[in-house]
Parts: C-alpha cells; structure tokens; sequence
C-alpha cells in the first residue's frame, strides 16, 4: 500500500483547504483574512459536526497574532485604526488584543492614547533563563510530535482510509492497465480482487 500522505490530501480536502486559507491570511496580504474568515464560516457546520470547530477558532486566532507580530517588522508607531485595518479585527478589540499579546511575551509594545509603539525584544536570551525556555519549547514540539504520529497510527487503521486506499490503488492500477494497452478487463478484475481484500480486513 502507498504512503499515508498520498491520501490524507484527498481524504481531507476541506482541511487541506483550511490550511491553505490560513497559510495565505497569516501573509499580512489585503483581503486574505476576510476570505479565510468567509470559508469558515461558510463549512462552521461541518466543523461543528467533526468537533474540530474549537482548533479552528483557535487557528483564527492565531492568523490576527501573526498579522500583528508582523506588523512590528516593519514600523515602530501606528494608530489603532490602522492596525485594525491591517490586521482585519475590529478597532476596538485592538487594545484588548495587543496587552495579551504583550503579556504573553508574542510582541513587545507600549499604548499610549490611539498609538501603539512597538519594542524591541528586551530578552537577549542568554543564561539559565534562555535554556529553560528552550527546553519548554522543545519538551512542546516533542509532545507534538507525538501526538502527530499517534493521529498518522489511527489513521492508517481506520475503515474510511482502508477504503480510500483501496479506491485509490484501483484507480491507478486501471489507469496504468490502459496505459500499458493491456485494457480495462485487467483493472476490473483488479479492482474486484481489492475489494475482497477489504472485506476481509473488516
């Protein structure tokens, strides 16, 4: 059986899709952020149903706190209206959003009035403290990981996947046959006998 990554994508689509909208709004472009916004809420439904609605939300989240981390690359003051427009929020969550940011340690600024002036990183990230930190980090990117693998394991296992790449084998075995001029009847039968396989695995 091929690789589990040649059919997550199309067992998936409608997350691939979210990624992808995520990936574009998180680019600080004009417009992605409504876009992804509108896809969200057009399939919240089906997220709703998958129970995944809740990382979704959390994943819009991080789509504003990328949009403002990128904001401090390139300038040092901007009004709150801006950095709603910018961001794609509404202008008066924009206070609110920066001080958990700010207490989160994900950027540094200081609000004076309808400005925001952003800090520079005051950790130099040396000593004890610093790797204290990067052991956190890693401990995190570990359990992950481990999360992930263990997701790929219940994946490779379950009904619907078995079936899709049951599917999936057939189709590219017919398509090779007809290739290969040697006909359809071949990949039918081919077909036929993957199929008895699967019921055996049930």
């Amino acid at each position: 059986m091929v690789q589990v990554t040649n059919y997550l994508e199309p067992a998936n689509k409608l997350y691939v899709h979210l990624n992808k909208e995520l990936l574009d709004a998180s680019t600080g472009k004009a417009g992605t952020e409504v876009k992804c916004n509108r896809f969200i809420e057009d399939n919240v439904a089906q997220f709703t149903t998958d129970h995944t609605i809740g990382l979704v939300r959390q994943a819009q989240q991080w789509i504003y706190q990328r949009r403002m981390q990128r904001l401090t690359f390139t300038y040092l003051t901007l009004s709150m209206n801006d950095i709603a427009s910018v961001v794609g929020v509404e202008e008066n969550t924009v206070a609110a959003s920066i001080a958990t940011m700010v207490g989160k340690g994900l950027i540094f600024a200081k609000v004076d009035g309808n400005m925001v002036t952003f800090l520079e990183d005051p950790q130099t990230y040396t000593g004890q403290a610093s790797i204290a930190i990067m052991s956190e980090r890693m401990e995190e990117v570990n359990v992950l990981a481990e999360r992930v693998a263990n997701m790929k394991a219940k994946v490779m296992v379950s009904k619907k996947y078995i079936e899709h790449a049951v599917i999936e084998d057939g189709r590219k075995a017919a398509t090779a046959a007809v290739a290969g001029g040697t006909g359809t009847a071949a990949a039918v039968v081919d077909n036929q006998a993957d199929a008895m396989d699967l019921d055996d695995l049930q």
